[in-house]
């Protein structure tokens, strides 16, 4: 009774969006150049800002290896149409003016870094407000680049018949309810983030009698570095959701796309580092411990700002740096499995904890140490589901270019989810704004001076105090 209605409701979806959208292919065929026989044929979208209308029959020339470090087209290929490597060289605005000096007829691009990249490269490149070059230029997928590579290889004497195109699939993944729906959760939780972590951070600044006291490393850290994140989240969800890809430039899009990555990394790095510090409240950490957890922490910092410089690159140079992004793929996703296993069993095991250290602490240090536990064992629980989409976005992504897009925003949306529950799991000690705008009562005593341990923070208790100590 129900599939009719269901499916009804998905042709007419289906139907909208085709109406909306164009649907004229490009088309790239090859041939035999002493007969003209057609060999193979495929779709391969062409960049519209590039030559937007052509239809163009000439010779294939393959350009070298060698000659990808510095987009150098040889007087040879004149009249031809070359052959680029995407992979080894990927930006097609200069492509594009070593193509016209040469007096090429026109550029095909291959070996994309994901199944559908190239593809989301045409598509970006419509956010230019004016055409980038004169040269037609078409795109092979990944998945059809090792048979294009062999016929290309096969024979010296092959043409090509490139043909424009109006339609992207990209364009209708971006328009589509589901994708739509999956960029605009993930902006608001980002919002949410962002709005969460500065209220911590001003009630960490502020004591009891409106005056700045320090706020904690650690968490100071982790949630400035999730603001970050959850900033650079939102604006590129924004993009997707409601401006279909076309709200920014391609070099900021290009920065938007994987930049919060590292951000977030940083934050679940040193949220560790305080999980580490809870399991052992109870006890002096000793001088090999703390050089670990130094090392750690250090360890986070250099991978964002390693991370960022190659992001930035990228972003500005129009060229991957990191090929290998399935590799650094693999490495978020190993890393992340001990991590979230941690949160999950560490976190329900120092809340337990709590429950014998009545007589050592007071209730407040209870209170605030239980709730950073249960919430980070809670966002373990989030970052299993995170790691269930890394797990199906690596593998649809090298077949679906719907695994591409869609798999990409719904990670960045487990992603804040996680985040969120990162930010709140952090509580103040009693502050002017939690007291006064909102009236929250506390147990803790603000007239016991609290011990001036070094090292400690917000949700790390310690014995023989009566308050938590953050400076």
């Amino acid at each position: 009774m129900m599939t009719l209605p269901w499916t009804a409701s998905w042709m007419f979806v289906v139907l909208s969006i085709g109406a909306l959208l164009p649907t004229a292919s490009s088309w790239i065929t090859i041939r035999n150049e002493s007969n003209g026989n057609a060999l193979w044929s495929t779709i391969a979208p062409n960049y519209i800002l590039a030559n937007p209308s052509f239809n163009i029959t000439a010779r294939l020339y393959v350009v070298l290896v060698t000659d990808h470090a510095d987009y150098v087209v040889p007087s040879q290929a004149a009249g031809c149409i070359i052959v680029v490597n995407y992979a080894l060289a990927g930006s097609m605005y200069r492509w594009g003016q070593s193509c016209t000096r040469a007096q090429c007829a026109g550029i095909i691009s291959h070996d994309g870094l994901t199944q559908g990249n190239d593809y989301q490269m045409a598509f970006s490149y419509w956010m230019h407000s004016k055409p980038f070059t004169t040269a037609p230029i078409v795109v092979i997928a990944l998945g059809l680049s090792d048979r294009f590579r062999e016929l290309v290889g096969s024979s010296p004497n092959l043409q090509a018949t490139i043909t424009s195109g109006d339609y992207n699939e990209v364009c209708t993944i971006v328009h589509s309810p589901f994708f739509i729906g999956v960029s605009a959760v993930g902006a608001l939780l980002s919002i949410a983030n962002v709005v969460v972590g500065v209220y911590k951070l001003v009630q960490m600044s502020l004591d009891t009698h409106w005056h700045l006291r320090a706020v904690p490393a650690l968490p100071g850290f982790a949630i400035g570095f999730e603001i970050l994140a959850s900033v650079i989240r939102c604006v590129y969800l924004t993009d997707m959701a409601f401006f279909h890809a076309q709200g920014t430039s391609f070099e900021f899009q290009r920065y938007l796309v994987s930049s919060s990555i590292p951000f977030s990394f940083g934050c679940t790095t040193l949220v560790s580092v305080t999980m580490y510090e809870c399991l052992h409240w109870d006890r002096q950490l000793s001088r090999p411990q703390r050089i670990k957890i130094g090392i750690l922490a250090l360890f986070a910092f250099a991978f964002v700002i390693f991370d960022q410089v190659v992001t930035v690159l990228s972003a500005l140079d129009e060229h991957e740096y990191l090929n290998g992004a399935a590799v650094i793929g693999a490495i978020y996703f190993v890393v992340h499995i001990p991590i979230v296993i941690g949160f999950i069993i560490y976190g329900r095991r120092v809340a337990k904890s709590m429950t014998t250290a009545i007589k050592a602490l007071d209730t407040e240090s209870i209170s605030r140490t239980r709730r950073f536990a249960r919430r980070i064992a809670i966002s373990g629980l989030v970052g299993a589901a995170a790691l269930f989409v890394e797990v199906i976005f690596v593998i649809t992504s090298v077949i679906s270019i719907w695994g591409v897009l869609v798999g990409w925003m719904s990670l960045l949306s487990v992603n804040s989810a996680t985040g969120f529950f990162h930010i709140v799991a952090f509580k103040s000690k009693p502050s002017c704004i939690s007291i006064e705008m909102f009236s929250r009562k506390t147990t803790a005593n603000p007239q016991i001076a609290p011990a001036k341990t070094p090292g400690t923070f917000n949700v790390v208790p310690h014995a023989n105090t009566r308050s938590i100590v953050s400076k």
